[in-house]
């Protein structure tokens, strides 16, 4: 029999830690969830506003209006579609009443143009009172809102009044 002299073991040096083995990659991974994490939030906040502005009564009543005005089609011709993903204004609701004021841009196949419209909300309907399109070039048409459901009602908008009063200084 051979001898082999005397059996030593070398001991293993210890295992590294998860995170020294992965933290070269685990940190950009991490802060890339948080920043897409907070830009999906972000992005779902906006777009139920949007959704909320676009789907609103008052909304679908300025553009349905826009659409079918014979002096609309006549400067930017047919089909008449929206022009900008982000409407801008508010609509606010109270109980029965409320109003809104609301623009956004529209576009036909002769050009483009800029739409202000206002509307306001007595005993749960909805009527436009003022809807006014401004023309590329700067020419403003007023639409008629004549049998308008609520028009009779809401007070006509007059542009002019609010500019020359402001707030009463004592």
């Amino acid at each position: 029999m051979e001898d082999y002299g005397p059996t030593t073991f070398e001991a293993e040096p210890p295992r590294r830690s998860w995170w020294s083995r992965n933290w070269l990659w685990a940190v950009p991974v991490g802060c890339l969830a948080m920043v897409l994490g907070c830009g999906g939030c972000c992005l779902g906040v906006f777009g139920t506003a949007l959704y909320a502005l676009k789907s609103s009564p008052p909304y679908q009543m300025a553009l349905e209006k826009v659409r079918t005005s014979p002096q609309v089609i006549e400067e930017l011709g047919e089909p008449i579609e929206e022009a900008g993903w982000f409407p801008t204004g508010n609509v606010n609701v109270k109980n029965g009443g409320g109003d809104a004021l609301l623009d956004f841009d529209v576009a036909g196949p002769k050009g483009r143009a800029h739409v202000q419209a206002r509307a306001r909300r007595i005993n749960g309907e909805w009527g436009l009172t003022t809807v006014e399109v401004t023309l590329a070039d700067g020419k403003r048409i007023p639409l008629e809102l004549e049998g308008e459901v609520g028009v009779e009602e809401a007070p006509r908008w007059n542009p002019e009044a609010e500019k020359v009063s402001g707030p009463e200084k004592e």
